[in-house]
């Protein structure tokens, strides 16, 4: 390959930076996993980059906005959004605005209809990154945000089929000849612009590199390829142009419906008088009910006993402790001599003088005499089966400045010899 070497920039005169986008900014507002969202961080995309994948995402969407989160990955040279699904109607959209930034749009893996779509597009780097291979002998870049993914595969599994058209090889006669069933096994790239998909199959597999564009002496040797790339260690490699590649696969037939927008459930059925029909019954279908037990009468529940109000309790107030009771008399024997006579009538007591009461203590009324029982007649009877009673005033000998009071003498039958004293 006949390479010129790049052109030196003039002194003082910097490169201008070309405007970027960060990821996270970019995606802000959809529904992106957390910790997806933090890997992003340092990602860049170029403004044309940003906005043809923003609105591929809102079209995507469809009116009824996300139902599940999206999942989102970069390395250094590629960004990936996970959809679990997307509206149909967008699809052929989105995938244009795509294909025109180099990225792509299609399943996760092409064998599976049900599997979740991923949209590819490439990020902004100091130096793009390419997949190396050799095709015939000719050292061919391709971008690596075009490659999906790489298999090895045999001749005969080539020969069998792939999950996606071949693409056309660059060098005429590279790779395996058809009909080829060898072991040897050749490196298949599935590579994707827009919704186009197609597998190149190279003679070998160098590895993803780094490197940096070239002026070249010569043109491109074969069609289809755009320029030359130069890697750190010196190889220069022609870049091939995933456009050209897949001209000729056409874009598959994706039926893809329109995303569910959401609706409100439709009302319960009501039945009308049509979707009503009697049933009918004949006497003899008709069995009578047998009489019925009497119902027993539950007794009423007793009444609730009547609560009567707690005491009311007077606030305790301190006496002093009570005066001792003065000492009853004792009676005295009544003289054998003395002949029963009638009861004289009783002079009125001269009532002892009260106590003084103790300090503190509450007021009390003086203590009544004895009552006197009543007598039917002023002599005793002298019947067996009554007794007698009279009054016996107190000596005048032994009356004193305290209480002087009387007695009652009782005794049985007419003997005075057996009378009781009592006071």
């Amino acid at each position: 390959m006949n390479v010129a070497q790049p052109t030196t920039p003039m002194p003082g005169a910097p490169e201008p930076a070309p405007e970027t986008y960060g990821a996270a900014e970019l995606l802000m507002g959809l529904p992106i996993v957390a910790e997806d969202l933090v890997g992003l961080a340092a990602v860049r995309l170029g403004a044309a980059v940003a906005a043809a994948l923003r609105a591929a995402l809102d079209w995507l969407a469809g009116e009824s906005g996300r139902a599940r989160p999206l999942r989102a990955r970069a390395d250094d040279a590629a960004l990936e959004i996970v959809l679990e699904q997307l509206d149909g109607r967008a699809l052929h959209a989105a995938g244009e605005a795509l294909a025109a930034v180099g990225g792509s749009l299609g399943r996760v893996e092409s064998a599976r209809p049900d599997a979740p779509w991923v949209v590819r597009v490439p990020t902004q780097a100091a130096r793009e990154q390419y997949l190396m291979v050799i095709e015939g002998g000719l050292p061919v870049a391709l971008a690596w945000p075009a490659v999906i993914h790489i298999v090895m595969a045999s001749a005969a599994e080539l020969s069998a089929g792939l999950s996606a058209p071949r693409v056309p090889a660059l060098v005429e006669g590279a790779g395996p000849a058809a009909g080829d069933t060898g072991a040897a096994e050749f490196p298949v790239i599935l590579l994707g612009l827009g919704l186009k998909r197609g597998y190149y199959v190279a003679e070998r597999l160098v590895w993803r590199l780094p490197a940096v564009a070239i002026e070249t002496v010569a043109p491109p040797p074969l069609a289809g390829l755009s320029h030359a790339v130069q890697t750190e260690e010196g190889d220069c490699y022609w870049v091939a142009d995933p456009a050209w590649l897949l001209q000729s696969i056409e874009p598959p037939a994706l039926e893809v419906p329109p995303a569910s927008v959401w609706a409100p459930p439709p009302p319960p059925p009501v039945l009308a008088d049509a979707d009503v029909s009697m049933i009918e019954l004949l006497p003899d279908e008709v069995e009578p009910l047998s009489a019925a037990a009497p119902r027993a009468t539950e007794p009423p529940a007793p009444a609730a006993p009547a609560i009567a109000p707690p005491p009311r309790l007077e606030p305790a107030t301190e006496a002093s402790p009570p005066a001792a009771a003065p000492a009853p008399p004792q009676p005295e024997p009544v003289s054998e001599a003395s002949p029963p006579a009638a009861a004289p009538s009783r002079p009125a007591a001269t009532p002892p003088p009260a106590a003084a009461p103790s300090r503190g203590a509450p007021a009390t009324s003086p203590s009544a005499p004895p009552s006197r029982p009543p007598s039917s007649s002023p002599a005793c009877s002298s019947s067996r089966d009554s007794w007698c009673a009279r009054w016996i005033p107190p000596p005048s000998s032994r009356a004193s400045s305290s209480a002087a009071t009387g007695r009652w003498c009782a005794w049985m039958s007419s003997c005075p010899t057996a009378a009781v004293a009592s006071t």
